[in-house]
């Protein structure tokens, strides 16, 4: 799981505001990135993966892999791909030959069209049955709810866009190992008897009727769709980057990125438009 892109240009802080350069910048929205990615792709994912024997990524509808970097001709300031630091940091970076990276179809499809990387294939597992294309729908129902609520000043939007964000969150959550109910104090001790092996902490509240009881979880029934989370998370990269290799192909400043922004030079948004309609 690769979250968003969130980095300076190279890495490094620049000094770029009007007072300095000249330069008027512009944080440049998305919208709805995440809703956006799932419209865009042509489902989720079905059946259950298969190992890959030998690697034929044109025949499958959906892959997961592990790759080692052979080279990079192109490079870029905000590269598209990424590694974890030995710190946790997540580095989108261009140093990555002789390096493991762990891809999706839409991840290594960019890799290979914009970075022009070379790769050897070390192992990982396919989908062959297809998409649910399902989500299109809805996520595109949820969008213009939430569109038309908007404009009527009806606070009921934010329930769609919760709602929006949520389908793509709950599709990797982790496992919940703990949990959390309220016990009536004439009933507590017996709750003790019967539940001991699995409280963490009790808390009498200030009432004197009701004890706080946070207790384990078994984990062992947890089952997430991770990899739908991947490819969702993968699609809305892709938005991304094809705006920004575009603005670096046509020498525009862009100073830094937050998942589903850019801080651009201002007068050149309308000419980075037309440049990518055609």
């Amino acid at each position: 799981v690769v979250g968003g892109r969130t980095m300076c240009a190279e890495n490094k802080k620049s000094l770029n505001f009007e007072k300095d350069s000249g330069v008027l910048f512009s944080d440049f929205d998305a919208v709805s990135l995440y809703p956006s990615a799932m419209s865009r792709m042509k489902g989720f994912l079905k059946g259950k993966p298969k190992i890959i024997k030998t690697f034929e990524p044109d025949k499958y509808d959906g892959y997961f892999v592990c790759i080692k970097v052979k080279s990079i001709k192109k490079k870029y300031k905000f590269p598209c791909v990424s590694l974890l630091t030995d710190e946790g940091i997540r580095n989108f970076t261009n140093d990555l030959v002789g390096e493991y990276l762990y891809l999706d179809k839409t991840g290594l499809e960019d890799f290979v069209k914009y970075h022009e990387a070379e790769y050897e294939f070390v192992n990982g597992y396919y989908y062959d049955k297809g998409h649910n294309g399902t989500i299109r729908k809805v996520i595109n129902h949820l969008f213009n709810q939430r569109l038309k609520y908007k404009k009527e000043g009806n606070p009921i939007q934010m329930v769609f866009k919760e709602l929006m964000n949520s389908s793509y969150g709950k599709s990797y959550l982790k496992p919940i190992d703990s949990d959390c109910k309220y016990v009536p104090a004439k009933d507590f001790d017996t709750y003790m008897d019967r539940n001991f092996n699995y409280i963490k902490e009790a808390t009498k509240l200030a009432n004197g009727q009701y004890y706080k009881v946070k207790f384990y979880k078994a984990i062992d029934n947890h089952f997430n769709n991770v990899h739908v989370g991947v490819e969702i998370l993968s699609m809305s990269k892709r938005i991304m980057f094809e705006v920004m290799t575009l603005a670096e192909d046509l020498n525009m400043t862009m100073t830094y990125t937050d998942t589903d922004s850019i801080h651009i030079d201002s007068s050149r948004i309308d000419e980075l438009g037309k440049a990518f309609k055609e």
